[in-house]
């Protein structure tokens, strides 16, 4: 990969985790459950600060490169679980579900940068814990999901 390319990629994952950031802490206040609004904003904690990680490294690589908070993706995505909401469908599972193919999304990107052998070895140490991380962050997520989905049958 060439610097470029590498800077585009981890790019890419830094507004990717702004999108997430933003997204668990609308959901937060969106859910009527106080454990899993607690989760939430925990989690979107969670991504500040690896957002500010990467910003970290793409600025050591790039120091004037203009990062961006957040994709025009997520910013749709976000309305139309607002649209949900209005609607009525958007309940504790619902938002779970929405958390969960996030995170299953991200994991795949970091997955697809972490695959490219000429990423430097800090930065690859960087992305390997981050995507640990987001591994756990989805375990949790589908249990948590699978445990409401029972109690709400």
């Amino acid at each position: 990969m060439e610097r470029n390319d590498a800077i585009k990629e981890l790019n890419d994952l830094h507004e990717l985790l702004a999108d997430g950031r933003k997204g668990y802490h609308e959901t937060a206040r969106k859910v009527d459950h106080p454990q899993l609004a607690e989760l939430l904003e925990r989690l979107s904690r969670q991504r500040d600060s690896m957002q500010a990680e990467m910003a970290g490294v793409i600025r050591r690589l790039r120091p004037d490169d203009r990062l961006q908070d957040g994709t025009v993706k997520g910013d749709l995505h976000r309305a139309w679980i607002d649209i949900r909401e209005a609607l009525g469908t958007a309940d504790n599972t619902n938002m779970l579900n929405e958390c969960e193919r996030g995170e299953n999304y991200i994991l795949q990107r970091y997955d697809e940068v972490i695959a490219d052998h000429d990423v430097d070895a800090s930065t690859r140490q960087l992305l390997n814990i981050h995507r640990e991380q987001i591994r756990e962050n989805l375990a949790m997520v589908k249990t948590l999901r699978k445990s409401m989905e029972a109690v709400e049958k």
